[in-house]
């Protein structure tokens, strides 16, 4: 094996990961045929296995011949999870990205065999700050749009990431948890992270924490969007774990059948909107806690009246087990307000909410537009009196149940029902 580096074969070994290390041993390993094209075996026998300490080094090395492997131990440096393993093409029908496909000084090219089958953002480029360190030049946007444009979940390292905004056909992050921060410069109007799902392939974002730059102030604008352009009707997006901190929505939900579970919401306007426009759609908001946000937990609005291809009402909403601390809030902490069509299938139950509201906030849980919903077990705080009252069902509501709130010392009552066919048990 030829070593153009000065680093030692053991320090070499014991930078990279075992699929890495596999090629130095005797073999690159195919596990990601994706990535892997048009490559084959034999292209790999009549090369040579080559080690370079960077991605720049490779890029440089003009004596590389197609069939070459090369194996690199890091992007910019040695050890900083940009490792990979490479195959020398003439060409490819991939993009060249700067982490899939990345062009070579001599015209040739080498395509990433991301041998794990794990791809991480490191490998495009992206370059995470550890611990304390802090650089406010760093944007990480153009490697975290190409690792993204794969496809492919994506994966974070405990670190921190600096971007402006990221657009996500398909895929999605995964990260380490708390320690995975990525963190927002943006100020624009637009959303932080938006899901197309242009692609027949489910949202999962996973473990990590999404926050905004101090400097950077945002008054419009969602920190996780997820529209469905596929219409996947039977694939489930997953938004689990996520910390989100300051945006001024922090998750909308414009279609698509969806699990947001065990997430932290801190501040901002809304926490989840739901703004649906497709028919039928799936959505469970459970074991979330929701900090101070200035209008609403949770709401559920309508985006844009039904086509007439799409007239079905929409069904299947379940928020539970949530906690709620509505101190701030100038409206409800669950406000159920659709205005083109009637949500069906509603139920609200088991959610923990510390109330106080505005005087414009009606109650706690308010519902409008809603069939055959269940509102039960709900624990509503409206400290010593200071919130309006527990609960409020409009007289747009059909065939509900109220059974087993729990509301503590509110200003206005308990219950408001406006709702003939609504039954308080």
């Amino acid at each position: 094996m030829k070593n153009f580096e000065s680093v030692s074969s053991r320090r070499k070994f014991m930078t990279m990961g075992a699929s890495t290390a596999a090629v130095l041993l005797g073999g690159a390993v195919l596990s990601n045929t994706t990535q892997a094209g048009n490559i084959n075996e034999s292209m790999l026998a009549n090369g040579t296995k080559i080690t370079h300490n960077s991605v720049k080094n490779m890029v440089a090395d003009k004596s590389l011949k197609s069939g070459d492997t090369i194996a690199t131990l890091g992007y910019h440096q040695v050890g900083d999870d940009g490792d990979n393993i490479y195959i020398i093409v003439n060409s490819s029908p991939l993009a060249v990205d700067g982490g899939s496909l990345i062009k070579l000084n001599n015209g040739l090219q080498a395509q990433a065999l991301f041998p794990s089958g794990v791809i991480r953002v490191e490998q495009f480029g992206a370059i995470g700050l550890e611990g304390s360190v802090q650089d406010n030049t760093l944007d990480n946007t153009k490697a975290m749009t190409s690792a993204h444009n794969t496809g492919k979940l994506i994966t974070y390292g405990a670190k921190h990431y600096p971007f402006t905004t990221l657009s996500i056909a398909a895929g999605g992050i995964i990260g380490q948890g708390s320690t995975t921060i990525l963190s927002s410069t943006d100020s624009s109007t637009k959303d932080v992270i938006s899901y197309l799902a242009e692609q027949q392939s489910a949202a999962y974002f996973k473990d990590f924490t999404l926050t905004l730059n101090q400097s950077s102030p945002k008054s419009i604008g969602a920190g996780i969007s997820l529209t469905d352009n596929a219409n996947n009707s039977t694939l489930t997006n997953d938004i689990e774990n996520v910390t989100i901190n300051n945006m001024p929505t922090a998750i909308k939900l414009k279609s698509g059948t969806t699990k947001i579970v065990n997430n932290n919401i801190h501040g901002g306007s809304v926490g989840i909107e739901l703004s649906l426009s497709n028919s039928q759609p799936l959505v469970y908001i459970t074991g979330n806690r929701f900090e101070q946000q200035l209008k609403n937990a949770i709401c559920i609005i309508s985006q844009s009246e039904l086509n007439e291809n799409n007239q079905a009402d929409f069904s299947q909403v379940l928020i539970s087990q949530n906690q709620i601390n509505a101190n701030k809030t100038t409206g409800a902490a669950i406000n159920i307000a659709p205005t083109h069509f009637s949500l069906e299938d509603l139920s609200v139950n088991n959610n923990l909410i510390r109330f106080q509201g505005k005087e414009q906030a009606l109650a706690a849980i308010s519902i409008s537009n809603a069939t055959h919903f269940m509102i039960n077990n709900n624990t509503i705080n409206c400290q010593k009196g200071a919130g309006h009252r527990g609960i409020y069902i409009s007289e747009s509501c059909n065939s509900g149940i109220l059974s087993a709130n729990h509301v503590i010392l509110p200003l206005n009552g308990h219950t408001l029902n406006l709702s003939a066919t609504t039954t308080v048990v």
